[in-house]
């Protein structure tokens, strides 16, 4: 059972609609780079269950050189500019520089938001409706400035880090990176190239190029510790949980870089980092199963509203909440 179905929400239908609406393809074995093969080869060798990744790109257009994160300049790669356009292809304004501070109400419902305008001035927008979507940094202190005071009160962040080592002419970094994936229940692995690694390697007395260096993200679900402080900065432990399953997926990692040929003398990690924070205002606790919270009318539609670390990209389930809301929204105006 899924965190959401333990809160009595399904959103099955609306992650297939839009898994099939954005195009979501598993990366396709024909254009595996070397380093991915590799790696898949030695995985297997290691009874480890090879996977390939879903992504939001069109691979007819892909030529894998291994950019993905700077933006795809083949235009092949899908990001959320895209409904942005459709939106504004169906008349809807678009208001850019506007800071909100918080949301209006009256009487326990919904009237607007207040923020700060390019200019520095105070403007309100009057709504009957607001869907907040600040994101699980920004939500809660919203959500707080307008009497939700329990946001932010705990927190997770997908933390990875990327473990690494020397390979000559491996060439990971000009490869579709995280093409594969390796499951192992609350974490995974997967290739990733990190600029980090390069001096880090270095310092071991290595004299390498980053065509030399092949790396495997770890990436867990961290258990909802810490909190967000009223400042913005985040409070953040490690639990003894947490860091059992760094100690296990480093040893995994480790044995398949040793696997493909890595020195083991040259293996390093990075420091640890957080992908993707939410559950700052969970499901459960600050929204009810429409993503309403406790002012009529305010709905919150981000990764705030995930109950617990997902340790796997949440866009998806993102979007498919987002669809829900959409959906619930519609049933209101009719």
């Amino acid at each position: 059972m899924t965190q959401f179905e333990r809160n009595n929400i399904n959103i099955t239908k609306e992650l297939l609609e839009i898994s099939e609406e954005i195009n979501v393809k598993y990366f396709p074995n024909k254009q595996w780079g070397l380093a991915t093969k590799k790696l898949a080869e030695a995985g297997r060798e290691l009874n480890y269950e090879i996977e390939a990744m879903p992504k939001f790109i069109n691979f007819d257009k892909c030529t894998n050189c291994g950019m993905c994160v700077n933006g795809c300049i083949k235009d092949g790669k899908w990001d959320a500019t895209y409904f942005i356009k459709e939106a504004k292809e169906n008349n809807a304004e678009i208001i850019t520089n506007f800071t909100v501070n918080k949301i209006l109400k009256e009487n326990g419902k919904v009237k607007g938001v207040e923020g700060i305008n390019e200019n520095g001035d105070i403007e309100v927008f009057y709504s009957d409706i607001v869907v907040l979507s600040a994101g699980a940094l920004n939500t809660p202190l919203i959500l707080r400035n307008s009497g939700i005071d329990n946001a932010g009160e705990e927190i997770f962040l997908d933390i990875f880090t990327t473990i690494g080592g020397y390979l000559p002419n491996s060439n990971l970094k000009n490869e579709l990176l995280m093409g594969i994936k390796v499951e192992f229940g609350p974490y995974f692995l997967s290739p990733h190239y990190s600029t980090q690694l390069l001096p880090l390697i270095k310092e071991k007395g290595y004299n390498v190029s980053d065509k030399d260096i092949i790396g495997l993200m770890l990436k867990f679900a961290d258990e909802n510790t810490g909190k967000i402080n009223d400042d913005g900065s985040i409070s953040k432990t490690l639990t003894v949980k947490d860091l059992e399953i760094i100690k296990e997926g480093y040893k995994k990692a480790w044995d398949l870089l040793v696997k493909i040929g890595v020195d083991s003398d040259s293996i390093v990690a990075t420091g640890l980092k957080g992908a993707h924070p939410g559950g700052t205002a969970p499901l459960g606790k600050i929204v009810d199963e429409d993503f309403q919270t406790s002012i009529e009318g305010l709905f919150v539609c981000d990764a705030s509203v995930i109950p617990e670390a997902p340790g796997r990209p949440p866009i998806l389930t993102i979007l498919g909440i987002s669809r829900k809301v959409s959906n619930f929204i519609s049933g209101i105006l009719g």
